[in-house]
């Protein structure tokens, strides 16, 4: 989808060039300062969002980290690879999926983390996705092949209801601004919304799917945009109310996989940040949301306006002195008018109560 630039909703900021494999993840600090990236040659990536420069490189061979500060071991988390994470910042908690199942961990202090479930339920089907819900007291994990949705209470730790969707699940992501919506990337024509707790598909927003890969998707602007990874080097932008394509953000050749985006609201304005992971072109793309001359409207929705309807007037420091200099002369000009109707007058009279009666009737 072709959109004029005069009608983009984001525009490019950045193009963050530093990993030498596919981008996987991303990560965007709470204060939107700070970017962290991951890549498959096990490199991370610290980024400073404000201005694009590279903070810090950090190389995790297989062999081990060649610098660390510190280092926490945890040993049997999952029995196979980790699927996804999620950070909880109100109990400051760690959910993970992998090998088939979840797990929370506490975080203390020094960092070290405490696993919070010692019977973990596993599945035969790989859990995908996990995010926090009902303000960190639950947490939702999506499986690949079963299409399920499970909803687990933490503290105390058990299984509240498990609901199964009509296709698989890619990748699952709660909507920041409404934590009764979730998108699921269905891994067959695009991205499906649902509302909880009945698991109630609403709204579809539709893209062709070329490779069966895993396609990130996040909510932004205050959960009025959805954003999608792709597989035609270009990732999507969707207006969550409509469910209609609204931008495509290019990125790449026109097969690169974009498999990873994140997004977060600032004061400035909202933040998208896609990955290439292509290994021939690894690059990060940061976007921002383009600024319109903005009003609220009763109903509490958004209006631009244009510059031809909306018009300012400023005066300037000559404009000024003009305005006093005529003023000045229009004074003048009058004042002799009354003196000279005043002359004109005492040449008929030389009493003096005649002339103030004739300069009071002159003003009056």
């Amino acid at each position: 989808m072709s959109v004029s630039p005069d009608k983009e909703l984001v525009t490019k900021e950045f193009t963050l060039a530093g990993h030498s494999a596919g981008v996987e993840c991303l990560a965007i600090s709470p204060d939107g300062r700070t970017l962290v990236s991951g890549d498959d040659a096990a490199s991370i990536i610290v980024w400073n969002l404000t201005t694009g420069e590279q903070i810090q490189s950090i190389n995790c061979p297989f062999n081990g980290a060649e610098k660390f500060e510190f280092v926490s071991v945890t040993s049997g988390a999952h029995n196979g690879p980790i699927e996804d994470l999620s950070f909880d910042a109100i109990h400051c908690r760690l959910a993970s999926v992998g090998g088939g199942h979840p797990q929370v961990w506490k975080i203390s202090n020094a960092g070290i983390l405490s696993p919070m479930v010692e019977n973990v339920p596993l599945s035969t089907s790989t859990a995908r996705s996990v995010s926090f819900a009902e303000g960190g007291c639950s947490i939702l994990v999506g499986y690949l092949e079963s299409g399920e949705i499970s909803c687990f209470a933490i503290e105390p730790w058990g299984l509240k209801w498990t609901k199964t969707i009509d296709s698989r699940i890619g990748c699952l992501d709660l909507c920041k601004f409404e934590d009764t919506n979730i998108f699921v990337s269905n891994l067959v024509d695009g991205v499906d919304l649902y509302r909880l707790p009945d698991v109630e598909k609403i709204k579809t927003f539709p893209h062709t799917i070329k490779s069966n890969f895993p396609l990130q998707v996040t909510s932004s602007r205050r959960g009025s945009w959805l954003v999608s990874g792709g597989d035609s080097g270009f990732a999507r932008l969707f207006d969550r109310r409509s469910g209609q394509f609204v931008q495509s953000l290019s990125h790449g050749n026109g097969s690169s996989l974009i498999q990873s985006v994140s997004s977060l609201d600032r004061d400035d304005g909202c933040v998208i940040v896609t990955g290439s992971s292509d290994s021939s072109s690894p690059e990060i793309i940061v976007w921002k949301e383009r600024k319109r001359a903005e009003s609220p409207l009763p109903d509490g929705d958004i209006v631009s306006l244009s510059s031809e309807k909306v018009k300012t007037r400023s005066f300037s420091l000559c404009e000024v002195v003009v305005l006093v200099v005529v003023s000045l002369q229009l004074f003048v000009f009058f004042a002799l008018l009354v003196l000279c109707f005043i002359f004109v007058e005492y040449k008929h009279t030389s009493r003096i109560e005649d002339i103030f009666r004739i300069m009071n009737a002159f003003v009056n």
